[in-house]
């Protein structure tokens, strides 16, 4: 059998300051009853769609993270504020693939209060946490995480890649 043709897809990794000048992030479950990743936790996004602009364009791939996040968790970023963090395709076997660009976002007070769940979307439930312990909670058993969502989670935690690899993380407000 041939392998599927991925989907462009964005999710955004909602971040803010703790009260140690640390960040924590914002996470959700996905609906049990959805066919791909149901009950795992992920970050706000979805698949690209025509409105967004042309197919695989990184126009279109930022304005559908920023549809994306509105329309699951109420927040309004701008194109222009998200941060590159990755991009994972899943692998050939799977018989659902999704070609992910992954984006970082600094909330500010206005988009933390706004933060609420759609009625009947695909996110049952969700959560501010620092990446650290977001990582122990799968640990122990208590969150089902794919490997992009662990990876984000591991680069962002304390000693991660991006702590590592840029000295000033996180920046200052």
């Amino acid at each position: 059998m041939a392998p599927v043709t991925p989907r462009i897809a964005a999710a955004v990794v909602l971040m803010r300051r703790d009260a140690n000048d640390g960040i924590e992030i914002l996470w959700a479950r996905r609906a049990p009853t959805l066919r791909v990743l149901g009950g795992f936790h992920a970050y706000p996004g979805g698949t690209t769609k025509a409105e967004d602009g042309p197919a695989g364009s990184d126009e279109a791939i930022r304005r559908a993270a920023v549809r994306e996040l509105e329309e699951e968790i109420g927040v309004v970023v701008e194109p222009g504020a998200l941060i590159p963090a990755g991009r994972w395709v899943t692998p050939d076997f799977s018989p659902f693939r999704y070609d992910t660009h992954f984006f970082l976002a600094w909330a500010t007070a206005g988009q933390i209060a706004a933060v609420r769940l759609s009625e009947g979307g695909e996110l049952d439930a969700c959560e501010w946490s620092r990446p650290a312990d977001a990582i122990l909670r799968w640990e122990r058993g208590e969150v089902l995480l794919a490997p992009p969502t662990l990876h984000v989670l591991q680069s962002l935690a304390p000693g991660g890649l991006v702590a590592q690899s840029c000295p000033l993380w996180p920046p200052s407000p």
